[in-house]
């Protein structure tokens, strides 16, 4: 299947800059897991610790990804905390390799550790936001934010521009 490109959202300028930041940041998996899913037969879930440093600059990002065989990616989750750069260039690659933009971007704090991380989700399907953020406030998080996806643009593009 072919994947979409985000022209349309950037240009062929910025799809240029962040082809190259995909090309340069270094992407090391520290850790994953992978088991079945509780709710879909035949889909596995598969969690990944990630680093991402980018020029002496890190991100620690969680990833979730659910897989269903003959239909690929159900749902990405991307859990970031870092530089605020690095953070956007990532959730604009991932839309370019997932091929369109998050569903949902938001500020989240954990209410037992008080850490605070910037979260990026990309459903296949419809879901019901409303139900999803509900559950995960009864899992002890608490949403300071949604952030846009043209606030998201602006920053990878600034962030491009700084660097390329």
């Amino acid at each position: 299947m072919r994947r979409p490109k985000l022209a349309f959202w950037l240009g062929p300028e910025v799809e240029e800059k962040l082809e190259k930041f995909g090309d340069e940041a270094k992407v090391k998996p520290v850790r994953s897991k992978t088991y079945p899913s509780p709710s879909i037969r035949g889909a596995v879930i598969r969690q990944f610790t990630i680093a991402v440093n980018f020029r002496g600059l890190y991100l620690d990002c969680f990833a979730t990804f659910l897989l269903k065989k003959r239909a690929g990616w159900l749902a990405v989750f991307l859990s970031m905390k870092g530089s605020v750069g690095l953070t956007a260039c990532t959730i604009l690659y991932f839309s370019k390799i997932l091929g369109g933009k998050p569903k949902i971007i938001y500020m989240d704090r954990d209410t037992r550790t008080g850490e605070t991380e910037i979260n990026a989700e990309w459903y296949r399907g419809d879901v019901d936001l409303d139900w999803r953020m509900e559950m995960h406030r009864t899992l002890g998080y608490e949403t300071k934010g949604v952030i846009k996806f043209r606030d998201i643009v602006e920053e990878a593009m600034k962030f491009l521009d700084e660097w390329y």
